[in-house]
């Protein structure tokens, strides 16, 4: 995604650069850091978390420069979920500067309710905003982030060829969901080749609708 096409568009909206503006290049500053920080965290995962590393871990309780294998592939687990977390989460804040609905950007009710995304039923990219919404696997990482956050960081278990979750619980559909033996890099997977790609693609679906809203005379950004 490219911010500088995003703000572009919104500076064309308004007639020029102004206090919106700059909160939204702000905002979408913070939207590609976020996104740099998932992908180096994944990567550092995916770097210690390997059949090879995991044995080290558990036989030899390996360190590199001082530092023990499970706490590299631990604080970038975490540091991953809460970056990808607060990534979604702030969403709608940058979307209502956007695509504004609410006159007062900083607003306590800009957020995941069904009060806010109801007022962009009828834009092209409702559905996506929706899917985003209601996707199962960003339930999981809000569960285990809130967790993370605000009681205890979950327990990982190294069973020499993956690394298994403890046991815990999310909210999804009206109901809560136990989950037992979560697979943690299939999760992280999941995070990162789905829910990910859903959030980048979103912003594109944005802007794209923005574009045609401006009548822009050529073709719509990739």
């Amino acid at each position: 995604m490219s911010i500088k096409e995003i703000v572009d568009l919104k500076e064309r909206e308004l007639g020029g650069k102004n206090t919106e503006t700059h909160k939204l290049n702000l905002a979408l500053q913070s939207v590609q850091k976020r996104i740099d920080y998932c992908e180096y965290h994944y990567a550092e995962i995916e770097k210690f978390s390997d059949k090879k590393h995991l044995s080290q871990e558990r036989v030899l309780a390996l360190k590199y420069g001082g530092i023990s294998v499970r706490t590299m592939y631990e604080a970038n687990i975490f540091a991953f979920v809460q970056s990808l977390h607060a990534l979604i989460d702030s969403l709608p804040y940058g979307l209502n500067i956007f695509y504004k609905v609410y006159s007062n950007v900083e607003a306590p009710s800009v957020g995941w309710n069904q009060e806010f995304l109801s007022r962009y039923t009828g834009h092209s990219f409702f559905d996506s905003l929706k899917l985003i919404s209601e996707d199962e696997t960003f339930s999981k990482l809000k569960a285990v982030t809130n967790r993370v956050k605000h009681k205890h960081i979950i327990r990982i278990k190294n069973t020499y060829e993956t690394l298994i979750f403890d046991d815990f619980s999310y909210y999804f559909r009206g109901a809560v969901k136990d989950v037992k033996d979560e697979d943690v890099k299939k999760f992280l997977a999941d995070c990162h080749d789905s829910l990910l790609p859903k959030y980048i693609g979103f912003w594109i679906e944005a802007k794209n609708c923005k574009a045609s809203d401006l009548g822009d005379p050529f073709e719509q950004w990739l």
